[in-house]
């Protein structure tokens, strides 16, 4: 049993490592929302079978960089979504009469 576990936290490796680095192979030819779907299955993944081989070491430490990894990455697009709105969570928008009016086509 302890080396079924074994195998299991190398996949819950492998993935970890194939969830990081995929993604960029992936965007790089153009298909970024291809590699956002492959990273987080494979991250899903990742922690299911880091979860199942945590008796051993490895699968500890992968599921604990896995679990941290999205954590950073949660917090820094939120950050990167405050940031774009300006910080202010009381942020008023612009009244139509600031807004430049759009000029319709004639018919």
């Amino acid at each position: 049993m302890n080396n079924d576990k074994r195998i299991l936290a190398f996949i819950s490796l492998g993935l970890l490592l194939t969830s990081l680095l995929g993604p960029f192979f992936m965007a790089a030819n153009g298909r970024a929302d291809l590699a956002i779907s492959f990273a987080a299955v494979a991250a899903l993944l990742t922690l299911l079978f880091g979860m199942f081989s945590w008796s051993e070491r490895i699968g500890r430490v992968v599921t604990i960089v896995c679990l941290a990894t999205t954590v950073i990455g949660g917090l820094v697009v939120y950050g990167a979504h405050r940031f774009r709105d300006g910080f202010s969570a009381d942020a008023t928008p612009r009244s139509p009469e600031v807004a430049t009016p759009v000029e319709t086509p004639p018919r």
